[in-house]
């Protein structure tokens, strides 16, 4: 049996959150490799308490989290978020275009840990996805996927995700942490769709 047959989809809950939170909570974000594939990414791996705070958002229903499971161990994750996405919120007035994609869901802080790429995990965690947007009656995916990640490109590619022609976004902010005021940009992004009826 393959790794592509061996990997299981599931969605976080309490009883998986601290080996999720384990598992998929690394320091892969200083190797090496990480650096060479990601070199502006300024947040990619999950951070301690990402998941129990997803857990809290699925309980309200704002969103889902997929994991991959691969002999029971968690190697990624996906997450939806079923009212659209941020960046798309943030770019409506620049670009009117983007109003008709408001209340597409998203995949957002999608993640396959670095030894497991290429193995079908990430297919699968889009699959699932794809399969739980349908059943809710959504007939579109979007994500924002950073120009500086062609893997990620060719993957929605080879999906049939498409460029909506929103042309790149980028955007920042800032948020209070800790009482600090942190300063965060997302992009050069664009915005990919996929029809799923």
């Amino acid at each position: 049996m393959d790794n592509y047959e061996r990997i299981k989809i599931t969605s976080l809950n309490e009883e998986n959150l601290k080996i999720v939170e384990k598992n998929l909570i690394i320091s892969e974000r200083n190797t090496i490799e990480f650096k060479n594939l990601h070199p502006n990414l300024h947040r990619v791996v999950p951070r301690r308490g990402d998941f129990k705070e997803t857990l809290n958002k699925m309980k309200l229903g704002e969103e889902t989290c997929l994991i991959a499971l691969l002999d029971s161990r968690p190697v990624g994750c996906l997450h939806l978020r079923w009212w659209g996405d941020h960046d798309i919120e943030r770019i409506v007035a620049e670009k009117p275009a983007a109003s008709k994609y408001l209340t597409v869901p998203a995949i957002y802080n999608f993640w396959v840990k670095l030894s497991y790429r290429s193995k079908g995990v990430g297919q699968r965690l889009i699959a699932e996805a794809e399969s739980l947007a349908l059943r809710r009656n959504y007939n579109q995916l979007g994500v924002l996927v950073d120009l500086v990640n062609p893997r990620a490109h060719k993957l929605y590619d080879r999906l049939g995700y498409l460029d909506v022609g929103l042309g790149v976004i980028e955007t920042s902010g800032k948020y209070i942490q800790n009482g600090k005021s942190i300063e965060w940009k997302n992009g050069p992004e664009i915005y990919l769709c996929k029809k799923l009826k």
